[in-house]
């Protein structure tokens, strides 16, 4: 008995007089996600979050969130060239961003509790912007 509670009291991972679960290593409720700020040629901000859109619908929500915790935790240089093509993907599945004149991608800290469904965003942080051509005028 006083081993089991020693065990428990120094963390100590020694089964089967380990307590289990120890809880020592709890997340907290929050998650990491990738936002883009769109902004067109005529000042209109569009704001998008991958996983609240429909968009890319041939990826499971799980592979999207995978992808986007890749993009966010890539090496700086190899970022800004993941960041771009996501764009590119997302342009060709929404044509109506077509005249976007610039792109800023932030990694948002949000609140995954349920009761703070409608407040839920705890931090943004900037990490990569863009300057982008309009479709009409790239294909020229």
């Amino acid at each position: 008995m006083y081993l089991a509670i020693l065990s428990a009291v120094a963390k100590l991972q020694s089964w089967p007089l380990a307590a289990y679960p120890s809880f020592e290593d709890m997340d907290k409720p929050e998650v990491t996600v990738l936002t883009m700020a769109a902004q067109r040629s005529d000042g209109i901000i569009i704001e998008i979050n991958p996983i609240k859109h429909d968009s890319l619908t041939q990826l499971p929500p799980e592979r999207l969130m995978g992808l986007q915790n890749s993009l966010l935790n890539a090496v700086e240089g190899d970022q800004r060239l993941r960041l771009e093509a996501f764009w590119r993907l997302w342009l060709q599945e929404n044509p109506t961003l077509n005249r976007t004149a610039s792109v800023k991608f932030y990694r948002d800290t949000l609140s995954s509790l349920p009761e703070n469904q409608n407040h839920n965003l705890i931090e943004r942080e900037l990490v990569y912007e863009c300057r982008t051509k309009p479709a009409s005028i790239a294909a020229r």
